[in-house]
């Protein structure tokens, strides 16, 4: 049985809400508030003013920990590509991303692994 915990933050568009567990390892992330776990109302204040500073307009890198035990291999390699290598502020094409992870062929399939990004805020 997972002991997941989850904290809300709110923002112009609505509530966000992270999954974690007592490692703060995140499970899911969702742009408006909806819970994936069965979890328990939880404290991260580090992460919450991470949050309050990325919507007030400041440079945030979110590099958490994510849990990715339970995704295939494709989608890990490309949230960890995407996570680690993505930052403030730049854009990458699906079919950049799929060279960089060693399948040049692959851009649809980037595609629909983000179309299903459960972790918005830290796999941009």
């Amino acid at each position: 049985m997972l002991n997941i915990k989850h904290i809300f933050i709110n923002s112009d568009w609505g509530k966000i809400s992270v999954e974690f567990d007592k490692n703060h390892v995140i499970y899911s992330c969702s742009l408006i508030g909806e819970l994936s776990y069965d979890s328990k109302l939880g404290e991260w204040p580090e992460l919450k003013d991470k949050f309050i500073d990325y919507l007030n307009g400041k440079k945030v890198n979110f590099n958490e920990q994510l849990y990715l035990d339970d995704s295939p291999n494709f989608t890990k390699e490309v949230y960890q590509y995407l996570q680690k290598n993505l930052k403030w502020g730049n854009t990458i094409s699906y079919g950049e991303v799929a060279k960089k992870v060693n399948n040049p062929k692959a851009a649809r399939a980037i595609g629909q692994v983000m179309n299903k990004n459960i972790f918005p805020m830290f796999v941009p």
